[in-house]
């Protein structure tokens, strides 16, 4: 049973990291569309221009492109591990789960034993 919470937890888990994921990628589509829209309006508002230069700073500099990637390979690493521990987890319990869920048979019950102190 306490493998089961275990998994359940685990699973959570990974739904959690899932969700956060999907919110970070979004923001990241609005962001792409956003330096989209800049680019279209760059030839004429100087606004925009100067929005473009101040990104193209950014990921020129230590806190830009580089980091970026090497944090997307890691999130990538740590998926993929993820991915392979689940497998194994659900691979070791497909046995006790049929065992966990399934009624109990053929299970004794131990008689207590009193003792009486004279």
């Amino acid at each position: 049973m306490q493998q089961l919470d275990q998994f359940q937890s685990m699973l959570n888990e990974l739904q959690r990291c899932r969700i956060n994921v999907k919110k970070q990628i979004n923001e990241f589509k609005v962001l792409q569309n956003e330096i989209s829209e800049l680019h279209k309006k760059a030839d004429k508002d100087p606004i925009a221009l100067r929005k473009l230069a101040k990104f193209n700073d950014v990921m020129q500099s230590d806190i830009g492109a580089e980091k970026i990637i090497k944090k997307s390979e890691e999130v990538k690493l740590i998926f993929n591990q993820l991915s392979k521990q689940f497998k194994q987890l659900s691979v070791e319990n497909t046995g006790q789960n049929r065992d966990l869920f399934s009624p109990e048979k053929n299970k004794s019950v131990v008689k207590k034993q009193y003792r009486t102190f004279v």
